[in-house]
């Protein structure tokens, strides 16, 4: 009774044998009300789920398929690739790249309860990530992430469009 959107694809279990994970909804009702993304904390220690709430004022699904974190922090994305209700009128893949939005990368302590204890570092181009690879803190507690990024993802299978991902290392300050 506690999660009520669907939790992603990839939930990431730490050192500590915590699940972290996140959800997402396409419901624009559900969107409206509580936002279009949830991350949290299920804590092994507790056996309960320790933070769930909505990371980001924005008013858009992003494809986020997969989170990472490192000892300190989650890490999520918020990509190009967007939920859109056209998809059902027109055909296609219901997720599509709107090239007009950068891909953004939000860093919130594993601690984190509310929206205020995200950081969210916009890259400065549009991109999507589907299976990032690796995070960790480095020495001078900057966040190193390893991931391969597609400028202009297409989901359509029906598509003869090819999905070129370059392989990326994003060094980000938390604070």
């Amino acid at each position: 009774g506690v999660l009520n959107y669907p939790v992603s694809a990839h939930p990431r279990i730490d050192e500590n044998g915590d699940l972290l994970f996140h959800s997402y909804s396409a419901n624009t009702l559900e969107i409206e009300r509580d936002g279009p993304i949830k991350v949290g904390r299920f804590s092994l220690a507790n056996g309960k789920v320790e933070s769930y709430f909505v990371p980001t004022a924005e008013k858009y699904c992003s494809f986020s398929h997969s989170l990472l974190h490192t000892e300190k922090y989650m890490i999520i994305f918020d990509g190009s690739v967007h939920f859109d209700v056209n998809a059902m009128l027109d055909g296609g893949a219901f997720f599509r790249t709107k090239l007009e939005y950068n891909l953004r990368i939000g860093i919130l302590p594993k601690t984190a309860s509310q929206i205020e204890d995200v950081v969210w570092i916009d890259t400065g181009k549009p991109g999507g990530v589907v299976h990032p690879l690796n995070s960790w803190e480095d020495h001078d507690e900057s966040i190193v992430i390893w991931t391969p990024v597609c400028d202009n993802l297409a989901l359509d299978l029906d598509s003869d469009e090819i999905n070129v991902f370059r392989m990326v290392e994003f060094r980000l300050d938390p604070v």
